[in-house]
């Protein structure tokens, strides 16, 4: 056997396929110790929370480094 992670917990609507990849290409952390990801729910805790604290950090960037639009001229010709 070339991979083995017990108590993965996953949807039981899942195939074993599908919960082998998950646990063998998604889960972080070292194989066999208490580190290491086994449910799907950290995953997808994981990724979200990195893809908050990338758009908090592009938000906060890009409000500091660009200067606010000026109000549009109002005069008519």
């Amino acid at each position: 056997m070339a991979f083995e992670q017990l108590n993965v917990e996953v949807p039981s609507s899942w195939s074993f396929n599908a919960t082998n990849i998950l646990a063998q290409k998604y889960f972080r952390g070292t194989l066999g110790t208490a580190e290491r990801e086994t449910s799907l729910k950290q995953v997808a805790d994981r990724i979200v929370n990195t893809i908050t604290a990338w758009a908090s950090s592009v938000t906060t960037s890009s409000t500091t480094k660009r200067p606010r639009p000026s109000a549009p001229n109002s005069s008519t010709s």
